[in-house]
């Protein structure tokens, strides 16, 4: 890759300048600013991956938990040796394993096979972290109870120091010594306290003097009543001193046996705040993960300039590869041609830094071996380089450093010279460039190079399209068409003469004129080609609501038919419902009349068979609604002797006449002729035995013997109260003395609500919770009367 030269030209350093701000640790930003591109298409996709499960990751989880410690290789080094480490340097280690245990969580939380690796090897030591954040206060403040001996020494100075301001005070209050003093206020000289005296009454406080006044009119005692509480103090400052030494050697030794594990762990931070920060940035310029190769094909869509306002560029889309390999650019001034050319470049040497880039889904961009850029007018006064000269100059190293599988960018080739000799130098410069495999993207305002590219294969011309009625350029850059020059349309719509414009036209050569008329025509039915496109496009957005009208009357004629049959389901419930009431109407007038238990048995039997068959045959019912409402049989479906069922009929019938356009077909039934509509048929499908599920276990069929056993599990207590009757009445007409009942532990809800229903039931003589082996208080063990 090129010097850093070349990241000023594409303005890549500003890039990196504005992503290290995402970085948390000072050390990560350093190494943005020095980051390097790769150059081989494996790092690349490995840099990529990383930044996609980054973007994934900050967005299903947010920031990763890194704290910002200082740097740490010093701190590393000495803990290797076995050294002590101050306040300041446990305290940011501590912040290094609290990030290190966070981060470990965090991947273990959000899975991802790109960071599993991350995971796995950073360490957690949260009992040592504890420890250090706890004894360890701030960087100029242990705790007290940092270790016993501390807490002692900590009290008694305290105690010390109480002792030496209650004899000062006695000092300070007292009517005798007040006027010995030119204040009450006690202060420390040299660490000890010490009293203001008058310099005159220096010999009426006997003790030490410290210091005196700038003046001279004070000195400050030390009274002979606490030179030995001092003496005292400052013992207990020095053993205190000794204690804290002692904490911060032992929690270093702690440190020093996993120095290794925070190295790694150090490491592998940085890494991860390197890894997110480019991902931060990435997502900042609405970046996407473009597809990579190695074969010089670009195809950038919707590209734009991530330093630009994304409010005001015009995206624009480059494409070069598939059998060309150079890229011609022209276009008006300040019309776009340099930004466009800085775009290609600095998209290119983000992805190959691992950044994603601001283009659409499904762009597609190559991995250059080196970048070569020549953009803008270093001209230099002290050297006595004229444009063309510094130029020419970038442009012979750029020559003599050409290597294959590289990309080159011009700005302006050949320009700064005679046009006729500059056009020529320009087109053997790229031609010197393709022979050894290179890329090669420039901008021209040479008609010589618009016409090399339409002759010579594998060179495209591209044009920045510009507004004659506007007299603006539009920033949209035009694959395959070469710019056309508008030097005279924009002059007459200046205001230039007629006269001028005309004299100035006959100075033109033929050649000129022709390919002028023909770059106007191309450019005049290219226009018309994307207006008819923009039609078309029109008429096709016009067609896409029309089927969405069309498919919302579908969906309220599909509403409508649902309403319909939710409005019958709702009829045949209120007829189940009736039917139910007539059953317990007859089951309680059989139970009013039946003369013995028996009979009033055999009764309510056969009074629940005629409500089960009335439930069984409404149910049916609605079944049969739902899948006609799930299912619908269609027009396409019916031939003629086709087998079906049709609404009321128990019995199939055939298809003999076809339905017309509104669904009204003939169908047999026997010798029966009968009209009705394919609204009212439904599929006629193999009968299917399905056994339902029962509540009792190992139950068989009505009529047959019933094993003695309930289970009610999973049931609510009316559904259980209800099948729980049914049961106990099937018991009675099958002779069997005694039932269990399982309704489980649980709340005991449930167990208390049949035990209020078996209480009531006249059948029921009797009734016990299971014993040992039973089933204890899951079941119920009943004895039939």
């Amino acid at each position: 890759m090129e010097t850093k030269t070349v990241f000023q030209t594409l303005e890549f350093d500003k890039i990196l300048n504005r992503a290290k701000e995402y970085a948390v640790l000072e050390e990560t930003k350093e190494n943005i600013r020095s980051l390097q591109a790769e150059t081989s298409l494996g790092a690349v996709s490995r840099l990529l991956s990383q930044t996609e499960a980054a973007m994934s990751l900050l967005v299903k989880a947010g920031s990763p938990p890194i704290d910002a410690f200082g740097e740490m290789r010093a701190i590393i080094k000495r803990l290797s040796i076995g050294g002590s480490l101050s306040q300041k340097e446990l305290l940011s280690t501590a912040s290094l394993l609290k990030s290190s245990r966070s981060l470990k969580e965090y991947f273990g939380d959000n899975k991802t096979e790109i960071f599993s690796d991350y995971e796995y090897r950073l360490t957690a030591q949260k009992r040592l972290e504890d420890e250090i954040f706890m004894k360890i206060i701030s960087e100029d403040e242990v705790s007290d109870n940092a270790s016993d001996e501390l807490y002692k020494i900590r009290r008694q100075k305290i105690s010390a120091n109480n002792k030496i301001k209650e004899t000062l005070q006695k000092f300070t209050n007292s009517q005798n010594y007040k006027k010995f003093l030119q204040n009450a206020a006690v202060t420390l000289r040299n660490d000890r306290y010490v009293l203001p005296v008058k310099q005159e009454y220096r010999n009426e406080i006997p003790g030490l003097v410290h210091d005196s006044s700038d003046s001279g009119a004070t000195v400050f005692i030390e009274p002979m009543a606490i030179v030995t509480l001092n003496n005292e103090l400052r013992d207990l400052e020095s053993k205190e001193k000794e204690e804290i030494a002692k904490i911060l050697i032992y929690l270093s030794g702690q440190l020093s046996g996993i120095w290794e594990e925070i190295e790694v762990a150090y490491g592998l931070i940085l890494d991860l705040d390197f890894i997110f920060a480019k991902a931060k940035y990435s997502r900042h310029v609405k970046g996407e993960i473009p597809l990579l190769n190695d074969q010089g094909k670009i195809n950038l869509k919707k590209a734009r300039h991530p330093l630009l306002n994304p409010e005001n560029a015009v995206p624009i889309d480059i494409e070069i590869g598939d059998g060309c390999d150079t890229l011609v650019i022209t276009g008006p001034n300040t019309g776009g041609k340099t930004v466009s050319l800085k775009t290609l470049g600095l998209l290119t040497l983000m992805v190959q830094s691992g950044f994603a880039i601001p283009v659409f889904m499904g762009s597609e961009i190559a991995v250059y071996e080196q970048i070569f850029a020549d953009i803008g007018d270093e001209q230099s006064i002290e050297q006595s380089l004229s444009t063309f000269s510094s130029h020419m100059t970038r442009i012979v190293s750029i020559l003599k450093n050409a290597t294959f599988g590289s990309l080159a960018l011009f700005d302006e080739l050949g320009a700064g010279t005679d046009p006729t000799e500059g056009a020529a130098l320009a087109i053997e410069i790229i031609e010197y460039l393709r022979k050894r495999g290179m890329t090669v993207a420039a901008t021209t305002h040479y008609p010589e190079l618009k016409l090399y590219a339409l002759s010579q294969s594998g060179v495209q011309n591209a044009s920045l399209e510009f507004s004659v009625e506007t007299l603006m350029p539009t920033y949209r850059l035009i694959m395959g068409m070469p710019g056309k020059s508008n030097a005279f349309a924009i002059s007459k719509r200046l205001g230039l003469s007629d006269e001028v414009l005309e004299a100035a036209e006959k100075r033109l050569s033929a050649d000129a004129i022709r390919f002028e008329d023909v770059l106007t025509v191309i450019d005049e039915q290219r226009i018309k080609a994307e207006r008819d496109q923009q039609e078309a496009e029109l008429l096709k957005e016009k067609i896409r609501v029309l089927e969405e009208e069309l498919s919302s009357k579908k969906d309220d004629a599909l509403a409508k038919n649902r309403e319909i049959i939710e409005k019958a389901r709702m009829q045949a419930m209120e007829i189940i419902e009736e039917a139910q009431e007539k059953a317990e109407g007859i089951i309680q007038k059989l139970n009013q009349e039946a003369k013995n238990q028996r009979d009033r048995a055999k009764a309510v039997g056969e009074a629940r068979k005629q409500l089960a068959e009335e439930r069984q045959k409404q149910a049916q019912k609605l079944a049969n609604e739902e899948k006609k409402k799930q299912n619908p049989l269609t027009t396409k479906e019916i031939k003629i002797g086709m087998t079906v069922m049709m609404d009321d009929f128990d019995t199939p019938v055939t298809v003999d006449i076809l339905p017309d356009d509104k669904g009204n077909l003939t169908v047999l039934a026997g010798i029966m002729r009968i009209k009705t509509n394919i609204a009212n048929l439904s599929r006629c499908e193999a009968k299917k035995q399905k056994q339902q599920h029962s509540p009792y276990r190992n139950a068989s069929a009505r009529g047959k013997e019933i094993r003695p056993e309930l289970d009610l599990r999973g049931m609510n207590l009316e559904e259980a109260e209800y099948v729980t009757e049914k049961f106990i009445d099937d018991a009675v007409l099958a002779n069997i003395p005694s039932v269990v009942i399982i309704h489980g532990k649980g709340t005991g809800v449930l167990r208390a609500g049949i035990h209020q229903l078996l209480k009531k039931n006249k059948s029921v003589k009797s009734f016990r919770l299971g014993n040992f082996g039973e089933g204890e208080a899951g079941v119920t063990i009943c004895e039939m009367k």
